[in-house]
């Protein structure tokens, strides 16, 4: 009898532990969840964006003109950038 006393103690206390932690807080967003704006705004994605920035690979692969996010993007250039950065930056 006090060992199935002990056994529901447990089996409450896992369970109270695993709800608590099922509370959505966390310390991190990520792309995926949408949460991560750019400048403009707009909610990050997975992959190269319009620009030419691909914010979970850590690069920009796109024209100079572009790296600064102008209203219109430019399609045309005689100007490639490459940068990438990692997470301090």
């Amino acid at each position: 009898m006090k060992g199935k006393i002990i056994l529901a103690i447990l089996i409450m206390l896992v369970a109270s532990m695993a709800t608590a932690n099922a509370g959505g807080n966390k310390d991190f967003w990520t792309i995926q969840s949408g949460e991560i704006t750019d400048s403009n705004g707009d909610p990050l994605t997975v992959g190269y964006d319009q620009y030419g920035y691909n914010y979970q690979a850590h690069i920009f692969n796109g024209f100079y003109e572009n790296y600064a996010r102008p209203d219109t993007p430019v399609t045309e250039s005689d100007t490639q950038l490459q940068m990438k950065w990692n997470d301090a930056w």
